[in-house]
């Protein structure tokens, strides 16, 4: 089995449980990566629904604790199971107490409606043309063939001004992102789109030379697309604008290779100074 899907499989126990395993090759700074805890609760969720006519469009999950190594506990509850949409929610658990909730809506296309897209994909080198990056860094970052296009290396910036760019407005615009995909190449799923929207370095790391810890509060992913099971690269791009009161804000967008846009993310995170 391919090491992204070992790591979010899932153990059924009945009546909308799963059991999951937590190991420290999952931690980010203090825990397990925001955006593996996502692919596993959206697993369990897809797996309760049972309906693949429905799939993912708004998945939001809020970290309440941090999950440590060991086995963990994800309880499904379908809310509303309507004819074109249903909505559920999820809880991971560890020894009883809660660690993530998440609520997400699944639907069926519905045709007929209007439809524009003023995104375009962002321009960027071929995901060939550009080196995985080596640096070491977080565990979780084994799941993952990262290319960085944008931002740098984390905490290379001598003060938050000097990595900063200066846009037209004169606000400071930080830009980070490239290529990825799994480390062991599989068919691209919402699973590891949703695992994707998470797995960069956060913006605070390319405007700050001393190192932060940057636990997600939130995480809202929005899927826009069918994904197609393909094997290539996605490209992501997150930014942040406002950093205030201990609190920062990251957007962003995942592509795919051939430039269909399948998902847009938000998350708001805590900055704490190590």
């Amino acid at each position: 089995m391919n090491l992204f899907d070992r790591a979010t499989s899932l153990l059924p126990s009945g009546g909308g449980r799963f059991s999951v395993g937590i190991d420290a090759g999952m931690y980010a700074a203090g825990g397990a990566n925001g955006g593996l805890l996502a692919a596993m609760i959206l697993r369990a969720m897809t797996t309760a629904l049972d309906e693949p006519a429905k799939t993912p469009r708004s998945l939001t999950l809020h970290y309440v604790r941090p999950a440590m190594e060991g086995t963990a506990d994800i309880d499904v509850t379908i809310e509303r199971q309507g004819r074109t949409m249903s909505q559920l929610t999820a809880r991971l658990t560890m020894e009883g107490k809660l660690v993530t909730f998440a609520v997400a809506a699944f639907a069926t296309d519905r045709v007929g409606t209007p439809e524009w897209q003023d995104l375009t994909m962002p321009q960027a080198p071929r995901p060939e043309e550009m080196p995985a990056q080596e640096r070491p860094g977080p565990g979780f970052r084994q799941y993952f063939d990262v290319r960085p296009v944008w931002g740098g290396s984390p905490f290379a910036a001598e003060a938050p001004e000097a990595a900063a760019d200066a846009s037209e407005d004169g606000g400071d615009h930080t830009t980070v992102g490239g290529w990825l995909r799994t480390r062991e190449p599989r068919p691209l799923d919402h699973l590891a789109v949703a695992a994707f929207t998470d797995a960069w370095f956060p913006v605070v790391f390319a405007r700050r030379a001393s190192e932060l810890s940057v636990p997600t509060v939130d995480l809202t992913i929005h899927f826009r697309s069918a994904i197609e099971a393909t094997e290539g690269y996605c490209l992501g791009q997150w930014r942040s604008t406002v950093a205030r009161d201990g609190f920062v804000e990251e957007d962003g967008e995942v592509w795919s290779e051939d430039g269909v846009l399948l998902a847009q993310c938000r998350q708001l995170a805590l900055m704490v100074t190590r």
